[in-house]
């Protein structure tokens, strides 16, 4: 304990030591300070200097500061010696950069003074001194002798003053010359600062640039204009610095259409960054009577798609991929500031809004307009009072052609982030064009809402799922077939986007009612793919619900919607997709693998088969109508596993045989009361052949059903000869036996030539044979295909 105390004792002790070192070392500089003439006159006029890292004090108020000083100079014998000495002295005290620092600093407040604010604000010693006039003159110079000594920045810091200190010393001089309220040489300072332009860094011409017309007088905005519009023509280095100085500097009409002339040329070769600031100098020069030109020769030389490439592709070293990130982010951003700068302009500017219109309105040729075009337009849209003129130049550019899908696609290639601002304009143009009726507009409206979902975010893209259920709900049946097109294709060309809005896009079985046959079929495939193509999906088991439910139904509309569902539903679960495929077989490697479905999933599907031509048994409709739609399912299938289709092809032809199939030595029926014969035999004869039980089946069945059985021996006959033919790689081999199998037919009905009424004629029985004699032309039709 004692040990302790005692080393705290010493501490103690070393640290008064060492203070009271300091604080001897400090007031021996302050009375070398005080000695020289600048140290007394400050003294005297209510100013105490503090030390290298105390404030500055003052006693009296800025202004009584200010006239003391001016008085004790007008009191010397010579004005003239003691302002050469007053600014030696200063010199000789600012060489240390933190006292430099120090009298740019704001001044503080004596604790006893008679100074009536004592906030943080009072004005630095450098600023309190370039308001004595006589003193200005002589301290711009030094100020701007240390902005080149500052002008470099150091790589590590100095000696005497921190690394972030010391580069802040040019802005702070910088910042003492701006808003003086007397300037006593405007046009010395003019030149003087022109010529530090030339000859100063890279970041201190900036900064010097930058603050010109918060220096500057008025008479000499002037000077310095024509001196920045020649550094504009001749460098592209500070575009954006220069252009926002000239934009704060007062010049005549002549000398402001030069600029705007070189201006104007700086548009087609400005960085991207600088190209913000340039639009906005053009766009706030626009008036009434030169809108249109302008902005005419502003569009010219804007090419959005040549500023805006793609981003490239990603580099194999982490290094190289942060400044590909870096460089996208930096050209996103400079996207949006384009596209914001240009809406701010026309939302704040009516001549430039007319001048955009009349502009776009103009150009009559088909592959005359630009990115920038379109662009302008949805900014004009998103103006409440130009909606409708928009909309209707909008479609009426689209209608002739001049608005392509290229242009289209050339716009979306922008950056996104860049043009989701206008999102809500993008949305609201496309309900439009798709509700007017023009096939060329309707076609224009898919793509915009096609390239909305794709390029913008989760939100938005649920807002385009949203309008298209609402247009499916309208129930006007060229909007329904439109959005069901626009659905169909992005879940066919973006599943894994399409995928997330699943429960969302499930929710139009309640229109189902209101749908013809062909928009339920484009509703389940769309349904079917969300369902079946992806790994986890909330959707299967209410589908299969619903179908089921439909199938077995009361009545034959809701049938028929079954019917195509399950047709889908197979079509989609009996897809080869390489997230389903099996791999596991085991096989050499030389041999080529080729996927097929998992044992459960071909369960799954065989199920569905069955089940569907189980419900279908009852109808002859609904089971003629499920061959019809496995036709088309099958035929536009990419890849349909190769056991599902067999499956497919032994059921239907199991069910084939049994209901149409007779063996030729069986005996013929003779209780119809139609004499019956085999006719159109085309393969020797032989009693392995087979015939088409057609009469016999046909004259069993009434009413409507006898409308569908020939059309179910057609459907049928036409789904087998596919099946066997992708089986078999187009052989039909299988199945020659039913290409040369003769018909069960009434006799004297031996071609297709004899009327139906000699047929009626000779068998007293008119409505069943007229009835089997056209459709038994009908089949022949059919079957000559095969």
């Amino acid at each position: 304990f004692n040990f302790k105390m005692s080393a705290r004792g010493t501490k103690r002790t070393r640290s008064s030591l060492e203070n009271t070192s300091m604080s001897n070392a400090q007031a021996k500089r302050r009375t070398q300070v005080t000695s020289n003439l600048f140290g007394k006159m400050v003294e005297s006029a209510g100013y105490v200097l503090g030390g290298d890292h105390t404030a500055n004090e003052i006693t009296v108020e800025p202004a009584v500061f200010q006239k003391q000083l001016s008085q004790l100079f007008k009191k010397q014998a010579s004005i003239d010696q003691s302002l050469e000495k007053f600014c030696s002295a200063l010199r000789e005290y600012t060489e240390d950069p933190r006292r430099l620092r120090m009298c740019l600093l704001p001044t503080k407040a004596a604790e006893q003074s008679e100074v009536v604010t004592r906030s943080a604000g009072l004005e630095s010693l450098i600023r309190l001194l370039l308001g004595v006039d006589c003193l200005q003159p002589s301290l711009i110079n030094h100020l701007l002798e240390k902005l080149l000594e500052f002008m470099d920045n150091p790589t590590g810091g100095t000696s005497s003053l921190q690394f972030i200190d010391y580069c802040q010393i040019p802005k702070l001089i910088l910042n003492q010359l701006r808003w003086l309220d007397h300037i006593v040489n405007g046009k010395e300072l003019c030149a003087k600062l022109l010529e530090l332009i030339d000859v100063a860094s890279s970041d201190l011409k900036r900064e010097v640039i930058a603050s010109l017309p918060e220096i500057l007088d008025d008479s000499q905005h002037i000077m310095a204009a024509t001196h920045l519009k020649t550094l504009l023509q001749t460098t592209s280095d500070y575009t954006s610095a220069i252009i926002d100085s000239l934009t704060n500097l007062t010049v005549g009409a002549e000398l402001g259409a030069q600029i705007l002339e070189v201006t104007m040329a700086r548009v087609s070769s400005a960085a991207l960054v600088d190209l913000p600031t340039v639009i906005k100098y053009i766009m706030q020069q626009v008036t009434p009577n030169s809108a249109q030109e302008l902005i005419s020769e502003l569009r010219d030389k804007l090419d959005l798609d040549t500023l805006f490439v793609p981003p490239p592709a990603a580099c194999s070293t982490p290094r190289g991929t942060q400044r590909v990130v870096n460089k996208v982010s930096v050209e996103a951003s400079s996207e949006y500031v384009i596209f914001d700068t240009i809406s701010c302009s026309i939302s704040y500017q009516k001549s430039v809004a007319d001048g955009w219109m009349k502009t776009i309105e103009s150009v009559t040729d088909a592959g005359g307009h630009k990115a920038v075009d379109m662009v302008v337009l949805l900014i004009l849209h998103s103006i409440s009072s130009r909606r409708k003129a928009v909309e209707t130049l909008f479609t009426s550019k689209v209608r002739g052609g001049q608005f392509t899908e290229d242009l289209l696609s050339s716009v979306f290639k922008l950056s996104s982030g860049a043009l989701r601002k206008f999102f809500p304009s993008v949305l609201t143009l496309s309900e439009k064009l798709l509700c007017s009726g023009l096939p060329s507009v309707v076609q224009f409206a898919m793509c915009l809402y096609q390239h909305a979902f794709i390029s913008f975010d989760v939100y938005c893209q649920q807002e385009v799922i949203a309008a298209l259920m609402t247009h499916i709900g309208s129930g006007m049946a060229s909007e329904i077939d439109h959005a069901l097109d626009v659905l169909g294709s992005l879940v066919e060309s973006h599943r894994s986007a399409m995928n997330r809005f699943a429960s969302l896009v499930k929710n139009i079985l309640d229109y189902l009612e209101h749908l013809y046959i062909h928009q339920v079929r484009k509703l389940y495939f769309i349904l079917s793919v969300l369902a079946f193509r992806s790994e986890e999906s909330s959707i299967q088991d209410e589908l299969h619900t619903v179908v089921r439910k439909q199938l077995s139904h009361v009545e034959s509309r809701y049938r028929r919607m079954g019917v195509i569902g399950a047709a889908m539903m197979i079509q989609q679960l009996s897809c080869v997709d390489s997230s389903f495929a099996d791999q596991t077989m085991c096989q050499s490697q030389s041999e080529e693998k080729e996927p097929h479905l998992p044992a459960s999933r071909l369960k799954q599907v065989q199920i569905l088969i069955s089940d569907t031509i189980q419900s279908c048994s009852q109808s002859q409709e609904t089971a003629t109508l499920f061959c019809d739609e496995m036709c088309v399912a099958i035929r536009h299938s990419a890849a349909m596993d190769p056991s599902a289709l067999r499956y497919l092809c032994d059921t239907i032809t199991l069910q084939f045989q049994e209901t149409f199939l007779i063996d030729c030595k069986d005996d013929l029926p003779a209780n119809l009361g139609i004499p019956v014969q085999m006719c159109h035999r085309l393969d020797a004869v032989d009693e392995d052949n087979i015939a088409l039980n057609l009469l016999p089946v046909a004259m069993v069945a009434h009413g409507p059903e006898r409308n569908y059985l020939l059309q179910r021996v057609s459907s049928q006959f036409k789904l087998l000869r596919i099946c066997e033919q992708l089986l078999n790689s187009g052989s039909l081999e299988a199945v020659d036996a039913l290409l040369g199998m003769c018909i069960c037919w009434g006799q004297g009905a031996r071609n297709e030539s004899q009327s139906y009424q000699q047929a009626c004629d000779h068998y007293k029985t008119a409505e069943p044979v007229r009835y089997l004699y056209d459709r038994h032309t009908r089949l022949f039709v059919s079957l000559g295909g095969c």
